[in-house]
């Protein structure tokens, strides 16, 4: 899979860095010469993952941002650390995520699969937007499972029932969901953003779950990728020369795809990307105009 070769003196972010996908992704970018952030839940394990990727390089080019995307007033003081030196962005990969076995809330009071998979990256990117200058990128993971994602704007904190796989499925959903309405604000400024799918991976996501749970996780382990191929995956849309410009689009395994009819749903985005301004308390953005809505290239 062909990406640019190097991206020496660019700095990028990349959250949940400390192992799976994040941490290879993280590597493969300071290897090619970026300045690597990597922001992690927990610091001793970010911290084993910066000195890996040190010894890896061979130098001291990444540095370590502790933040519970799942807590908002984390992600803020998060982004005050990462700002703090007025550098600019050239690429945002929100990679970081969770399946919750257990219905529990965030200290903002949502749902807590939401809250770090989609709240948590949406008020990130948000907060950094103005930092990512023409030509940069933001690169979300989302997962085949968006398909099976659906939204009870009446009960977004699923009291009513809780499911960790319809909460996973909905907040990979809210990954497709946000990733085209936030395109369609970026038309005309040189910058993109796009998701996709990396691939069944073994990321230990599902990690603490009950016997009968890992049971499942190890039928389904022969149809697993190596998470090689989903590095590959997110490289290959964060760099490939070949996809400048390429804005608002979903990728399967590193290929152009087509996401599921709901998640193209612009009415869908809209609400979402309403209801999430309100729940992080960012001010909103501006709106796309007619005109720009119409040059969506979902």
């Amino acid at each position: 899979m062909r990406v640019e070769q190097d991206f020496i003196g660019r700095r990028v972010l990349v959250t949940g860095a400390n192992s799976g996908v994040g941490r290879g992704v993280a590597e493969a970018l300071a290897l090619r010469g970026a300045r690597v952030e990597i922001l992690c839940r927990d610091r001793g394990r970010g911290e084993r993952a910066q000195a890996e990727i040190h010894r890896a390089c061979g130098r001291q080019n990444t540095w370590l941002t502790i933040c519970d995307l799942g807590d908002l007033d984390a992600v803020r003081r998060a982004v005050d650390e990462i700002l703090a030196g007025g550098e600019h962005l050239d690429l945002l990969v929100n990679n970081a995520g969770l399946l919750s076995r257990k219905h529990r809330l965030s200290p903002q009071g949502h749902e807590w699969t939401l809250a770090v998979n989609h709240l948590g990256p949406f008020l990130l990117t948000r907060l950094l937007l103005d930092a990512i200058p023409d030509g940069g990128r933001v690169v979300n993971l989302a997962s085949i499972a968006h398909t099976r994602g659906r939204f009870d704007f009446e009960d977004m904190e699923m009291r009513s029932g809780y499911g960790f796989w319809e909460a996973y499925a909905r907040s990979k959903l809210a990954n497709v969901l946000f990733t085209y309405a936030l395109a369609r604000r970026l038309e005309g400024s040189g910058r993109t953003a796009n998701c996709l799918h990396p691939g069944v991976l073994p990321t230990g996501i599902a990690n603490g779950f009950s016997p009968w749970a890992t049971r499942i996780w190890r039928l389904i382990s022969p149809f697993y990728r190596p998470v090689s191929e989903g590095v590959d995956a997110v490289l290959r849309v964060a760099l490939d020369p070949e996809l400048e410009g390429i804005n608002g689009r979903y990728f399967y395994r590193g290929e152009l795809a087509e996401s599921s009819a709901l998640s193209r749903d612009e009415a869908l985005q809209e609400r979402l990307w309403e209801w999430s301004e309100r729940a992080t308390g960012v001010a909103p953005a501006k709106s796309p105009t007619p005109d720009e809505r119409g040059r969506s290239t979902q």
